[in-house]
């Protein structure tokens, strides 16, 4: 077999190059059928075959289509580790689907319908399927490597969106991935987002000393605060790594259980309170939005750095939201959600101007005509701790 093996593959590969969708498909099917018989750990053998015949024009779209077609028969369900031996080979043939510059025919309507393999673009479903079949722990700084390499030049809209998909698929891959540890996924997000907002804000402090005084001797809140920098970036496009980061996490979250009497798990939640906080300072929207998103659930527990952080957190929740221009702004709905957690949850108060500020909003400038169940909330929050001004009586 072993002798025999390589110019087998070969003749099939070599029908992937035929014009005839009909005999690219048969081939495909027979490439499936023989992995099926070899076992998974001859993926990397077939994908150098694959790699070695399919080189130029249209050939490079049949790469990419072909490697999706082959992982999606055999990775139907979320496995850790089936494809850490030859994540580089994988990887290098994605991105190159989708970065290069052939890449933009799937984009040209007339090319595009001419293939079956240009009609859609598939590697950013590989992506997603490489994402939740690696270890983890041992891995997942492999799988952005060579994507961030990429992340040196100067990005067109139309290419920073594909970055953006690339990342997206990655983290709904990271979600369903069976290896992923809770520790270890926290650790892995608080250093990706503490370099993004580093970059973007090289003169902040740093942040590892976040649970300075505070951390527990388990050592848990230490490693995730004091973790080393993990991603290296132009600074110019780190808020993709933090909104990456910030969305992985923000998934693991909306499925986790929030114990108030777990203390380990508080004491891994806490270190985000200041960190999270820091995001909301960002200049980039998606980083504000996604940071809300995950401070969220973070203020209705009874976490150390609340008592600390709250104040700067409202502070920033205002500067947003006096920046928002219609009541209808996502963002602004976001702050005004947050606003009111916090006044529930926390001590903190707002100042009479703050509140003559709250009420020039949009969101309350047409409240009789238009009433927002988001800004009664918080109304229905500052009455309740007895924070009023002439202005809130008469809503």
């Amino acid at each position: 077999m072993e002798s025999h093996l390589p110019s087998m593959m070969h003749r099939i590969a070599n029908f992937l190059k035929n014009r005839l969708e009909s005999v690219r498909d048969e081939a495909r099917a027979a490439l499936a059928a023989c992995l099926k018989e070899l076992g998974l750990e001859y993926l990397q053998f077939v994908v150098k075959v694959l790699r070695g015949t399919l080189k130029r024009g249209f050939e490079l779209h049949v790469l990419g289509f072909t490697l999706n077609f082959l992982l999606s028969k055999f990775l139907l369900n979320p496995s850790s580790g089936k494809l850490d031996f030859c994540l580089e080979d994988l990887l290098s043939i994605a991105i190159n689907d989708i970065l290069s510059d052939i890449s933009e025919e799937k984009e040209v309507e007339k090319i595009a319908s001419k293939m079956e393999e240009t009609r859609k673009q598939k590697s950013y479903d590989t992506l997603k399927l490489i994402a939740q079949s690696i270890t983890f722990k041992t891995h997942a700084l492999k799988l952005l490597a060579p994507i961030l390499k990429h992340l040196q030049k100067q990005l067109t809209p139309k290419v920073k969106s594909k970055f953006e998909n690339m990342f997206s698929h990655i983290a709904a891959g990271i979600q369903c991935n069976p290896s992923v540890n809770q520790t270890e996924l926290f650790i892995y997000e608080y250093g990706l987002i503490k370099d993004g907002i580093k970059d973007e804000s090289p003169g902040h402090a740093e942040t590892s000393t976040l649970m300075e005084g505070k951390q527990k001797k388990d050592g848990v809140s230490s490693q995730i605060a004091k973790s080393d920098k993990l991603v290296s970036v132009d600074p110019r496009y780190s808020h993709l790594i933090t909104e990456f980061a910030l969305g992985v996490l923000q998934n693991y979250m909306k499925n986790m259980k929030f114990d108030k009497k777990d203390e380990q798990l508080l004491s891994m939640l806490d270190p985000f309170v200041r960190l999270l906080g820091e995001c909301l300072n960002s200049k980039y929207e998606n980083v504000m939005s996604a940071s809300l998103r995950c401070l969220s659930p973070l203020v209705r527990l009874p976490l150390p750095s609340l008592e600390s952080q709250a104040e700067k957190i409202k502070n920033s929740l205002l500067n947003i939201a006096q920046g928002s221009v219609t009541s209808s702004n996502p963002l602004l709905e976001s702050c005004v959600k947050l606003l009111t957690v916090l006044l529930r949850s926390t001590k903190i108060t707002l100042s009479t101007d703050q509140l003559h500020m709250l009420i020039q909003f949009p969101l309350f400038v047409d409240l009789e005509r238009n009433p927002s169940f988001v800004a009664l909330s918080l109304l229905k929050a500052i009455v309740s701790r007895k924070l009023v001004v002439a202005e809130i009586l008469q809503c």
